[in-house]
């Protein structure tokens, strides 16, 4: 696998990956997931995307912002068939170094409040839950993470 920041023409794939990844909460969300509203082509064009690739196909996604002091996990979404190899991990572990190349202390993230698998797997991964609130008609659970300095962070693919 080899992630790599995302180009335009990675767009349609992009979308198609978010769209698989968020099938399964449909039924159970009262709206749609914010990430399906998103037009994939103007997102890469403004940067902050980053795709898994293994054999030239793309099965996952991870989208990061800053936002003044704050380091934002937008999305991190990976396709069905490729769920269960460690992609997903490995988008955070990347959104984690991206951070901390950035000069950033912590990594933060929000998720729906009944996409409970998520928020199991980002507790996992270290992130704390900070609040929960409603925003943009959303329940949402706010998470970061501190990010621990590491020697050897390396990008290159």
């Amino acid at each position: 696998m080899r992630i790599r920041p995302a180009i335009i023409d990675d767009s349609t794939s992009i979308g198609q990956v978010v769209r698989a990844a968020y099938r399964p909460y449909l039924a159970r969300l009262p709206q749609p997931p914010a990430p399906l509203a998103v037009d994939y082509r103007c997102a890469v064009a403004n940067g902050g995307i980053f795709v898994a690739v293994i054999e030239d196909t793309i099965r996952g996604l991870v989208a990061v912002r800053a936002s003044g002091p704050c380091f934002w996990l937008d999305n991190v979404a990976v396709d069905p068939v490729a769920q269960g190899c460690g992609i997903g991990r490995a988008l955070i572990g990347y959104a984690e170094t991206l951070a901390r190349r950035a000069g950033h202390d912590h990594i933060h993230l929000y998720t729906h409040a009944l996409m409970t698998e998520n928020q199991a797997l980002y507790a996992s991964l270290g992130f704390i839950e900070t609040e929960r609130g409603r925003e943009h008609g959303r329940d949402r659970v706010f998470m970061h993470k501190p990010l621990a300095a590491r020697s050897g962070d390396n990008l290159s693919p």
